[in-house]
């Protein structure tokens, strides 16, 4: 049990960043609400953007910062702070823990009792933005600690301001624009690709 995250040393590690934290993942979802027919993109598709923007402006408010280390590869970015406590950033699930997938590195990070490779000894947990059922503003940021898929403590970064991101209305839609049903056939087709 000694290796679960302990939420007053985290709390007492992220109190200084907490107001950085949160007007980056606010900037980035603002980013998000800025772009052209939103409505018009998959989940998925919205997941990566906001995920890409939350990089950005991570590096923007973190590049610099005394006692913190922004980790950028490829595929991801964490931040270490103080070299003890390592956070990823993650769309919370409907059981408020990060979503995934399974991966051997996802796999060992949401797992307390592994080593996570290159950073022994290191407090892991995640820093989740929680959407409204519609997916059109964030409700809550919170620091999340888990074990594999079961959460062992969260608590907000802040109350989440109203973020509402308004749906095309009729008047939005151009008078030439085409609608139509689509066939079960063709909605198969496009989840089959």
């Amino acid at each position: 049990m000694d290796d679960y995250p302990d939420q007053d040393e985290v709390r007492a590690i992220l109190g200084e960043y907490e107001e950085r934290l949160e007007r980056a993942l606010r900037a980035a979802w603002d980013d998000w609400l800025s772009v052209p027919q939103r409505s018009r993109f998959r989940a998925r598709t919205r997941a990566n953007l906001v995920f890409d923007f939350i990089c950005l402006r991570i590096n923007e408010e973190f590049d610099g910062v005394a006692g913190v280390r922004i980790i950028n590869s490829s595929a991801t970015m964490k931040l270490l702070f103080r070299d003890r406590l390592l956070i990823r950033f993650k769309k919370a699930n409907r059981y408020g823990l990060g979503a995934n997938i399974q991966t051997q590195m996802v796999l060992s990070f949401i797992n307390p009792q592994l080593r996570f490779p290159g950073f022994d000894d290191v407090i892991r947990v995640e820093v989740c933005y929680h959407l409204d059922d519609l997916a059109t503003r964030v409700i809550a940021l919170a620091v999340t600690a888990r074990e594999r898929f079961r959460l062992l403590w969260s608590y907000e970064l802040a109350e989440a301001a109203p973020n509402f991101a308004l749906l095309p209305t009729a008047q939005d839609i151009p008078q030439d624009a085409e609608v139509r049903m689509r066939s079960v056939e063709e909605t198969e087709e496009d989840t089959s690709k």
